[in-house]
């Protein structure tokens, strides 16, 4: 089973998405993240959900897998969380809007391409 079958598994809860990132989705991240990093679209899924199948391989992983889903732990309440953020005050005062995620994050990931190991980049 290993971590390939962990590694197409994101946490998050689906009612929370837009409040999140507005009129950018998880689902067009997936898919900016695909086409970018040459990654295969990932399934999002409930933290519950995620913690229950991994608990079931848990004995199956690797000492590199164990510590990557420890990670994935340290930041599933970011992921998971109802937080807000009142921009209202800036959009009043300044005019700007968040730009749309994908406006953006082309150029982002071949920055973070250019500084890291990894090779492939659309």
């Amino acid at each position: 089973m290993g971590f390939n079958s962990i590694n197409s598994i994101t946490l998050i809860s689906a009612d929370i998405a837009n409040d999140v990132l507005g009129s950018s989705s998880f689902e067009e991240i997936r898919d900016l993240t695909g086409y970018y990093f040459g990654k295969e679209k990932f399934a999002l899924i409930p933290p519950e959900e995620f913690n229950g199948y991994v608990s079931k391989i848990e004995n199956k992983l690797s000492e590199e897998e164990h510590d990557m889903i420890d990670e994935i732990r340290l930041y599933m309440p970011y992921l998971t969380s109802e937080l807000k953020f009142d921009n209202s005050n800036t959009v009043r005062e300044t005019g700007l809007e968040v730009p749309k995620v994908s406006s953006y994050f082309g150029k982002m990931a071949k920055y973070i391409m250019k500084y890291s190991d990894r090779k492939v980049i659309r």
